[in-house]
């Protein structure tokens, strides 16, 4: 199930707030494929296996050194952002929660970085449900990345933009002339 299209938000010059955070330093330490992901594509997973990110995935996967991808290779650039600018979602909600963590995922969507959100709206519940749930001698189950799959119902109210954000638009409201003109 994709996350819901959240309305354009205008800032106070009347121009639309950009919905791509550049990734904190966690994000691009802990999970450097998905924080590059996040800031060019707007979703966590969908551009990992490209680019910048699929090094640092490899990387990742490889030796748990992606993040020199991250720090040393990679930065945020509002010129590489793909699609709409204005918008973040998770495509595949499952693969995300799974990749990146519960608790990530819904963090990204709700405030734009992987890390930073852990402790807000519905990421809080699924950060909870992530260090509070330990079955003796079992550890931990996958609980979080449970409920960011299948039971999260992502709330607009919760997706944050500020004019920190990378990816401001054209002025909200503004009138687009759409086709050649011609009835």
């Amino acid at each position: 199930m994709l996350a819901p299209m959240v309305p354009q938000q205008a800032g106070p010059d009347g121009r639309s707030m950009g919905a791509r955070q550049p990734p904190s330093c966690c994000a691009k330490c802990c999970l450097p494929a998905c924080a590059i992901s996040g800031y060019e594509t707007g979703d966590p997973t969908d551009g990992c296996c490209g680019g910048k990110a699929l090094a640092a995935l490899l990387l990742q996967l490889g030796c748990g050194m992606g993040w020199i991808i991250s720090f040393c290779c990679w930065s945020p650039d509002p010129q590489k952002i793909r699609g709409d600018a204005t918008q973040r979602t998770v495509n595949n909600r499952c693969f995300s929660s799974w990749c990146a963590g519960g608790p990530c995922t819904i963090s990204f969507w709700e405030s734009g970085d992987l890390c930073d959100g852990l402790c807000n709206g519905d990421a809080c519940c699924a950060t909870c449900l992530w260090f509070l749930i330990f079955v003796p001698f079992i550890g931990e189950l996958p609980w979080s990345a449970f409920y960011a799959c299948c039971c999260w119902n992502p709330d607009v109210g919760n997706f944050m933009r500020t004019r920190e954000m990378h990816g401001a638009g054209c002025y909200v409201g503004q009138v687009v002339k759409i086709g050649n003109g011609a009835v």
